[in-house]
């Protein structure tokens, strides 16, 4: 009697589990995952670790304005970390291994453009708008993927001198806000920005106006004492104390 109560038990909640829709899975994952979440806190279980959040550019867009001395560079800035607050285990979720939340819900770093000129403007030259995916890598933690738009318009020291065989660098620099101990930026999977400014027939464009875009490149560059340096902080102490 007891075993078939057992048996019956489980027919019913195999049954009950089968018949919930998507939608009903997703609701009870989203409670579960963001019933006891602070979007203010830093992702890490252990405080004296960092956040490693990998950045990639995927550029749509590029114009110079030759009278201004500006560039100005349209595209999504893709950034991806590990948070240890989410997770959750994906057989209890029907195998919904992948769910989509509003940005304003998971934290996320304070990244800002060092050399903008787009003054009172430059708040929102990254936008606040962003799709956000987060997959569970087990019950303790996920990887969170925010792909914002931004159009971010930069000074650009054109020299036309050498015309017309002229050749000019245009630089645009994003920061985190937060000390390098609490967030370090890094290039995802090393790889240079994407350059996706024609489609089709004319996806390999590089032609803008007047100009050729040459190449694309991407580095980091760390600000630790007034200065800026290509060594990386190792110690605690100095990353405490860099950008």
């Amino acid at each position: 009697m007891h075993y078939s109560l057992v048996v019956a038990l489980w027919l019913e909640t195999s049954l009950e589990l089968y018949n919930k829709t998507y939608t009903e899975h997703q609701t009870a994952l989203e409670k579960e995952i963001f019933g006891s979440y602070v979007n203010t806190r830093r992702p890490v279980r252990n405080a004296s670790n960092p956040v490693d959040v990998s950045i990639h550019f995927h550029i749509v867009h590029v114009s110079i304005n030759q009278e201004e001395q500006t560039m100005t560079v349209h595209g999504h800035l893709y950034m991806t970390w590990i948070d240890e607050f989410l997770g959750w285990d994906v057989s209890a979720y029907n195998g919904i291994r992948i769910s989509r939340c509003a940005k304003w819900r998971v934290w996320q770093p304070k990244i800002s453009v060092a050399n903008s000129v787009g003054g009172i403007f430059s708040a929102f030259e990254i936008s606040s708008h962003a799709h956000v995916l987060v997959q569970s890598l087990g019950k303790e933690q996920a990887r969170v993927e925010m792909y914002p738009t931004f159009s971010i318009k930069v000074g650009c020291n054109l020299d036309f001198s050498n015309y017309p065989s002229d050749a000019h660098a245009c630089e645009l620099m994003v920061f985190s806000k937060q000390r390098m101990s609490e967030v370090r930026l890094k290039i995802y999977y090393d790889m240079p920005p994407t350059l996706s400014i024609g489609w089709g027939s004319q996806a390999d464009k590089r032609m803008i106006s007047d100009f050729e875009i040459l190449n694309v490149s991407n580095h980091l560059s760390y600000y630790k004492q007034g200065d800026m340096t290509s060594d990386v902080p190792i110690t605690a102490e100095e990353m405490s104390n860099a950008w």
